[in-house]
């Protein structure tokens, strides 16, 4: 008994023995030696049959059984090549693995920017697309180009809409419409980012009705970008432009600079022919009108921004309109009158401006302009009962315009916005007309008139974005008017919805209100 027990407790202890030492091992590193982690180690006979398989730990190493007398182990990793290593011996050494090369052949991808998106009841153009499809020569033809939206007389109208002002980054400006449509046509279309079309236009854009706000495009960091360009036209007479733009951001200041030159001769005809009725007779009136205008202009802008942090920005700016020597003829020549007008006129714009834009929802603004016009006429007609009239006189007019604005918005619960703001405008407007000579006409004197305008108004309300492609926005406006003796408070309720149920369809819901101030 004692005999049996001890053959099978040597028995035991072979088998354990040849458990130990009956293990092939290995290391797995890269050509850094450093440990590979995650490589599998299939261990096969020489004619392919499988054997075993593992997977190299944190530092490596592997375990293979059993250890056949001849052996070869495959090495694969996603990173690796795969390698074939032959063996005899229970120590695999340190097998190496070589880094694929993941370089890719050329890679083309396409895509396809949207021309308009709606955020807010407010449709989005991007420019870009439009100057990739239409050659335009300024940001005003380009404006002209969006859909709904005609030049009519020079004058911008938007298809459904009464009356539309046109808005310099999403502020109201003291320079007129004329003037601020004059300016477009002196930018780069290429300065231009998006057009922004509102028909019912929110309250802190200081602007009731439909608008068009024309957002101008920033450029990266640390560029110099020029531009030049020309222009030139004849109808009866040659008439050239030109354009100089220029653009430098470093660090976190950034300069815009352009200058736009020009010289027009411009001849118009007009062919009149009419029948008058007066006391009981009827008169056969013809005459031909040739309007013959000629001078120079020259438009200079300029502004300088500040980014402060990330959320602050500040900026600074001058737009400049100076034109000598407008000299003109108006000539008409028909059956009633023969007349011959000589003009004269020169004009002074300078308007300078600032903006602060917060992290916090806060933004100020002031803006100034001087604008001064002078305009000598020499009038001289003869009717037919051989009549003669001379009107010789000189026109002024002096316009100093001021406005000042606070705009606040809050994130509240639930997606709401609340915003709320203030805006002052004065104006203070000086017309004079002074006659040098006179014949044939009675009763012709001096005359000079001076108005002051006040208008204050201040605002509140709501927005709030659904999830379901639904934008609301509530508000109202109080203002308080005064021009000369005529003072008048007024309240301007304004509401919006606008649905899209997908990127292709919008459905807009406005109500607003307005008033008509004397002329």
């Amino acid at each position: 008994m004692e005999c049996k027990k001890i053959i099978a407790g040597l028995f035991i202890y072979a088998g354990f023995a040849s458990s130990v030492f009956s293990q092939t091992t290995g290391k797995v590193v890269d050509t850094n030696q450093q440990p590979v982690e995650g490589a599998t180690i299939v261990m096969q006979l020489p004619d392919s049959t499988y054997l075993g398989a593992t997977i190299s730990a944190a530092d490596g190493t592997f375990m293979l059984e059993p250890e056949p007398e001849d052996y070869q182990l495959i090495v694969q990793h996603l990173l690796y090549q795969t390698r074939q290593v032959k063996g005899q011996a229970r120590d695999a050494g340190v097998i190496t693995l070589v880094s694929k090369d993941y370089n890719l052949e050329e890679v083309v991808i396409e895509g396809e920017r949207p021309f308009v998106t709606v955020e807010q009841g407010k449709l989005n153009y991007d420019i870009s697309a439009i100057l990739e499809k239409h050659i335009v020569n300024n940001a005003y033809e380009a404006i002209c180009k969006l859909p709904g939206v005609q030049d009519r007389n020079g004058k911008l109208s938007l298809v459904g809409a009464k009356d539309v002002t046109v808005i310099l980054n999403g502020k109201a400006s003291t320079l007129t419409q004329e003037q601020l449509i004059e300016m477009l046509k002196n930018t780069s279309a290429s300065q231009v980012q998006t057009a922004e079309v509102m028909y019912n236009t929110p309250p802190e854009y200081h602007v009731r009705g439909a608008a068009i706000n024309i957002v101008t495009a920033k450029a990266d960091d640390n560029t110099i970008q020029s531009e030049l360009s020309a222009s030139y036209s004849n109808q009866y007479f040659s008439s050239y432009s030109g354009n100089v733009n220029f653009l430098l951001t470093k660090g976190k200041s950034s300069l815009n600079v352009s200058y736009n030159p020009g010289y027009s001769h411009i001849m118009t005809v007009m062919d009149l022919a009419s029948q008058h009725t007066y006391d009981g007779k009827v008169y056969d009136i013809t005459q031909t009108q040739k309007i013959n205008t000629k001078g120079w202009k020259h438009n200079i802008y300029a502004e300088y921004g500040y980014q402060i942090n990330e959320d602050n920005e500040l900026s600074v700016g001058y737009n400049g309109a100076l034109s000598d020597n407008g000299k003109g003829t108006i000539d008409v020549n028909g059956n009633f009158q023969n007349s011959h007008n000589d003009k004269l006129q020169d004009s002074r714009l300078h308007n300078v401006f600032a903006r602060y834009s917060s992290g916090f929802g806060l933004d100020l603004g002031v803006d100034y302009t001087d604008y001064t016009m002078n305009d000598k006429n020499r009038l001289e007609s003869k009717l037919t009962d051989n009549t003669r009239q001379l009107l010789d006189y000189t026109s002024d007019q002096k316009i100093r315009k001021f406005s000042v604005y606070a705009d606040q918005s809050h994130a509240l619960a639930n997606d709401w916005t609340l915003k709320y703001g203030v805006r002052y405008d004065y104006t203070d407007n000086k017309n004079a007309q002074f006659f040098n000579q006179t014949e044939g006409k009675d009763n012709v004197g001096n005359s000079s008139s001076r108005l002051y305008e006040q208008i204050t108004n201040f605002y509140g309300g709501f927005d709030k974005e659904f999830e379901n492609g639904l934008s609301l926005s509530l508000s109202a406006t109080g203002e308080y008017y005064s021009i000369g003796n005529y003072h008048k408070w007024a309240v301007y309720p304004q509401a919006s919805l606008s649905y899209s149920p997908s990127e292709k369809h919008t459905f807009m819901l406005g109500v607003s209100s307005e008033k008509d101030y004397p002329t």
